[in-house]
C-alpha cells in the first residue's frame, strides 16, 4: 500500500512538472510576444510599430474619402523616414511631404487641361490650383508645432481647411466628365493624402508628448 502511494505521488509530481514546463515555454518571463499575438509583462526588446499603431487609431476616426488601414500604412511606409519615426509628429511631417508631392502632380495635370471657353471648368481648375499652391505654406506651421508647449493646436487649424479644400476639389472634378478624364486620379490622391495628414495631426495633438 505504501509503495502504491509513493508511486502515485511521484506520478503526480511528474505531471505537475510537465505542466509547469509547458506554461513557461508558452509564457516567456522576459515579456517577449508569443505565438498568437499575446504580450506579457516584463522587459521587452520589441520596438513598437508606430506606423501601425497610428494608422489603427486614425482609421477609427476617419471620414470621406475613407482612410483605410492598408492605405494609411502603405502610404506612410512609402517614405523611408517613417521607419525612424518616434512620435506621431514625425508621421504627420511625412504625410505632409507626401501631400505636397501629390499636390504638385495634380497641379501640373490641371495646368495642362484645355478649358477653352468653359467658365465653370476654368473656375474649378483655378480654385483647385490655388489650394494646391497653398500646401507648401502649411508645412512650416506643422514643423514649428511644439507638443506639450502650452500653445494648443491653434496654429494647426490650417489642416481643417486643407482637408476640406482637397475634398471639394475632388468632388467638383468628379462631376465634370472632361476634368475627370484628365485629372481624377491625381486629384483623388491629393484628397486621400490630405485626409491622411489630417489623421496624423489628430494623432499628434492627441498624443501630446507621448513618445514611443
Amino acid at each position: 500500500m505504501a509503495a502504491a502511494t509513493t508511486t502515485s505521488a511521484a506520478g503526480a509530481a511528474l505531471l505537475w512538472l510537465i505542466f509547469a514546463l509547458a506554461f513557461l515555454t508558452g509564457h516567456p518571463a522576459d515579456g517577449r510576444p508569443v505565438a498568437g499575438g499575446h504580450h506579457h509583462q516584463g522587459t521587452s526588446n520589441v520596438k513598437a510599430d508606430i506606423v501601425a499603431e497610428a494608422c489603427a487609431n486614425a482609421t477609427r476616426l476617419s471620414y470621406e474619402p475613407h482612410l483605410t488601414m492598408e492605405y494609411c500604412v502603405s502610404t506612410l511606409r512609402s517614405d523611408k523616414r517613417s521607419a525612424a519615426a518616434t512620435h506621431a509628429r514625425d508621421l504627420a511631417l511625412v504625410a505632409m511631404d507626401l501631400l505636397q508631392r501629390g499636390a504638385a502632380d495634380a497641379d501640373a495635370r490641371l495646368a495642362a487641361v484645355p478649358v477653352g471657353k468653359r467658365k465653370d471648368m476654368a473656375l474649378t481648375v483655378h480654385f483647385c490650383r490655388l489650394d494646391y499652391g497653398a500646401v507648401p505654406k502649411c508645412r512650416p506651421m506643422l514643423q514649428e508645432y511644439k507638443p506639450g508647449g502650452g500653445g494648443g493646436d491653434g496654429n494647426l487649424r490650417f489642416y481643417n481647411y486643407m482637408d476640406e479644400a482637397a475634398l471639394d476639389c475632388w468632388e467638383n472634378i468628379f462631376l465634370d466628365d472632361k476634368l475627370k478624364e484628365m485629372a481624377l486620379n491625381q486629384v483623388r490622391e491629393v484628397a486621400n493624402r490630405a485626409n491622411l495628414v489630417d489623421a496624423m495631426i489628430e494623432q499628434m495633438v492627441g498624443e501630446s508628448d507621448r513618445v514611443l
